[in-house]
């Protein structure tokens, strides 16, 4: 599989208020209840300080809510994110252990395409069948042009004796454009190296009402698309936070650098044409043209 560079993740809202997994392991049979309630829940990247969820900027993790959950007898299982962007769930028992979803959006929230039952083998791991919902990952940026000061409200003008006057408001604001390359065109394409990389369009066949009304929450079937990702970065009328590794994705996953950058996607970038050929006449990979993002915030990522 490629190396994913770059991974944007945004945060999501349930529908639902709570839902459950039905865990057999050495513990016998067990329902265990995750409540989500109204809240924000991201993938993995929430922030080191304590997040409430009541914001989309201060988003709780997933990984660990569910990890808390199907733990509550102990602590035998671990939920992740790995190098490849699958939620990779550890079971630290001597015997097969199963888990069985509530519901198909949790699941799907996951990157699972079943409720299951999902064995997950003893002192093993069960991964994904798909990334999780509301996550973009790529291995290719080209043209980027990092962090560029971009001046908001100004007014100046050079008189002929060479002075300079003008007027701010003070404030200002960071931008950066790039492409993301070689994405699959869609679920159909996805395979062989570039197997962990976000294809462009939904699936005909799983998502073909996702063409035309893309959905923010995660009643998905996966995989997640970029189209969906676009779609989703306006929620209720305001950009959304979206978590950035812009090149450092593999060394925050491994724990070596947690930084990560809190972005909203540029309103032009939300509405400009985006996809085009990765490779003249070949019609199995896309880029992602001309995306705009600003600068929300540096932040560092609860590894705990």
């Amino acid at each position: 599989m490629a190396e994913i560079t770059t991974a944007l993740i945004m945060p999501f809202r349930f529908p639902a208020t709570s839902y459950s997994i039905i865990t057999i392991d050495n513990l016998g049979t067990n329902t265990r209840t995750i409540t989500v309630g109204v809240l924000w829940h991201i993938i993995e990247f929430a922030l080191s300080a304590a997040p409430t969820g009541l914001q989309q900027d201060v988003p709780i993790n997933l990984l660990k809510v569910v990890e808390t959950a199907i733990n509550a007898a102990g602590t035998n299982y671990t939920v992740s994110l790995d190098k490849n962007g699958l939620v990779a769930i550890t079971n630290s028992w001597v015997n097969p252990a199963s888990l069985t979803f509530s519901s198909t959006q949790l699941a799907y929230a996951l990157g699972f395409i079943s409720v299951g039952p999902h064995t997950v083998p003893p002192a093993g791991t069960l991964y994904s069948n798909y990334q999780p919902t509301h996550c973009l990952f790529a291995y290719a940026r080209e043209e980027d042009s990092g962090w560029q000061s971009k001046g908001q409200i100004y007014a100046a003008a050079d008189l002929p004796d060479g002075n300079v006057y003008g007027w701010g408001n003070g404030s200002a604001r960071f931008t950066r454009k790039f492409n993301l390359k070689y994405h699959p065109k869609d679920v159909n394409s996805v395979s062989g190296l570039l197997s962990n990389i976000t294809p462009a369009y939904p699936s005909i066949i799983y998502n073909s009402s996702q063409w035309k009304t893309p959905t923010q929450t995660p009643t998905l079937r996966p995989p997640w698309t970029i189209h969906n990702f676009l779609n989703g970065a306006i929620v209720s009328g305001e950009g959304t936070i979206i978590a950035a590794c812009l090149g450092n994705f593999q060394q925050n996953i491994n724990v070596v650098d947690l930084s990560f950058e809190q972005i909203t996607l540029n309103a032009e970038s939300i509405k400009a044409q985006h996809f085009s050929l990765s490779i003249p006449n070949y019609d199995k990979f896309r880029n992602v043209d001309n995306f705009v993002v600003n600068f929300f915030a540096h932040k560092t990522r609860d590894a705990s």
